[in-house]
C-alpha cells in the first residue's frame, strides 16, 4: 500500500502497539488509514464517505493519483457528506490496539480490522474495491 498525500483531518497513535490511524481528506472522498506496528507503512484503509455525489463510473478519476470516490452502485444514499469539524470526529482503538474506528458525533461510521486490507463502512451498500459494509457483530467483537 502506498503512502497518502492527503490532508489529515484526525490522527492518533496507539501508545501500546505504535500503530497510527489517520482520517484523511482525499479531495473527493474521506478515508481512514492504519499503519503497521512501527507506524511506518500503511497496511489497511477504510473508505468512509464521498465529499461529492457518487459518480456512475471512475472514468474521470483514473489518473488523479488519489483514492477514488465510491461509485453509485456501492455508495449508500447518505454517502455524500461535507468535511466534519475536528470536534465532531474521533478515533477509537480496540482494546489490543491493533484495530481502529472513526466516530462522528459518537457514532462509529467505519473501522479497520487489522487482519484485513480493506475496512468496513456504514456508507457502503456492498463489498467491493472500497471495502465492506459495516458489520455490527465484527465491530462489537473488536471494540466492545
Amino acid at each position: 500500500m502506498s503512502e497518502t498525500r492527503a490532508i489529515p483531518l484526525a490522527s492518533d497513535r496507539n501508545p501500546v502497539t505504535g500503530r497510527q490511524a489517520m482520517v484523511c481528506d482525499e479531495t473527493e472522498s474521506v478515508w481512514l488509514y492504519l499503519t503497521d506496528v512501527d507506524g511506518r507503512e500503511l497496511i489497511a484503509d477504510c473508505w468512509l464517505f464521498n465529499t461529492i455525489s457518487a459518480p456512475d463510473n471512475l472514468s474521470g478519476f483514473a489518473n488523479s493519483g488519489r483514492p477514488s470516490p465510491a461509485i453509485a452502485r456501492f455508495a449508500a444514499a447518505d454517502a455524500r457528506r461535507g468535511l466534519p469539524a475536528a470536534s465532531e470526529m474521533s478515533i477509537a482503538w480496540s482494546p489490543d490496539g491493533h484495530d481502529a474506528c472513526v466516530l462522528m458525533a459518537g457514532v462509529p461510521i467505519g473501522f479497520i480490522d487489522s487482519r484485513h486490507r480493506r475496512g468496513f463502512s456504514r456508507h457502503l451498500l456492498a463489498e467491493g474495491p472500497w471495502g465492506q459494509p459495516f458489520d455490527e457483530p465484527t465491530y462489537k467483537a473488536l471494540f466492545e
